[in-house]
């Protein structure tokens, strides 16, 4: 039997995985999408994923995201999803500041 389950994570800088991959590195334009890339891979979703013996996951952070962007990102993609993928999600929204709505 295979594990279902799917993570589903949204929220700001830390969600995200900023500062995971070399400062340096993150300096070289040519590089955005290897560091997005490496970023989530590192990032605290895809390793619970893993922990909980899963491949499935989501992250749909990004850096300096406002709580109004948090929320309607992961309203949009629960709308776009099948019934049964909606059904093994478990979905963790790490809020940002409150004054960065």
């Amino acid at each position: 039997m295979t594990n279902k389950l799917h993570i589903l994570a949204n929220g700001c800088s830390n969600t995200y995985g900023a500062g995971l991959v070399n400062e340096e590195l993150q300096r070289n334009i040519e590089l955005r999408p290897w560091i997005e890339q490496e970023s989530h891979r590192m990032a605290w979703p895809n390793q619970l994923a893993e922990l909980l013996g899963t491949t499935k996951s989501t992250n749909l952070a990004t850096s300096m995201s406002s709580n109004q962007r948090i929320i309607r990102t992961t309203l949009e993609w629960c709308l776009k999803q099948p019934r049964d993928l909606l059904d093994n999600t478990i979905a963790i929204i790490q809020w940002t500041h409150c004054t960065r709505y």
